[in-house]
């Protein structure tokens, strides 16, 4: 029964925590491109290679912005399963298997946010990643005894 509690827990997190973060973010970026096509034939090459310069240094643009609002994503998401980390180890009136789903949950959703946004190459979604591995390292070596009980 207790591993169902904990399925649920994990199972309800993630998309919690990843429809927050589109809420919180809610900035899609959109790739749409003009074709460039001449307006009389005799202009075409001008138009045409000013028209790709314009639309190459477009893109550009564009994909850096959305590299750093997706790198803020990800440094909220982290920053969110650090806080609900640092609750299950300091909560010790929650139940285990409650403990067990937010833990994995937040293990879960972390993996799955810095897979999503991997491209943002941000520093400190990095730094912050660093210090939950830690966290998680220093929460399974606590909580090895009451979680991790391999019966025999």
């Amino acid at each position: 029964m207790k591993l169902i509690f904990t399925l649920v827990v994990v199972l309800l997190y993630i998309p919690l925590l990843f429809m927050g973060t589109n809420v919180i973010f809610p900035k899609e970026f959109m790739h749409d491109y003009r074709t460039c096509a001449p307006a009389l034939p005799e202009e075409g090459k001008v138009v045409n290679e000013t028209c790709f310069i314009e639309q190459e240094n477009y893109y550009r643009t564009q994909q850096e912005e959305e590299k750093v609002y997706n790198g803020w994503k990800l440094l909220f998401l982290i920053l969110l399963n650090l806080a609900v980390l640092l609750i299950t180890l300091f909560a010790t009136r929650f139940d285990q298997s409650l403990v067990l789903g937010l833990f994995l949950g937040a293990v879960l959703t972390t993996f799955i946010a810095v897979i999503m946004y991997f491209e943002s190459r941000s520093v400190w979604s990095f730094l912050s990643l660093a210090v939950l591995f830690i966290l998680v390292i220093y929460f399974m070596h606590l909580r090895r005894d009451k979680l991790f009980v391999m019966k025999r």
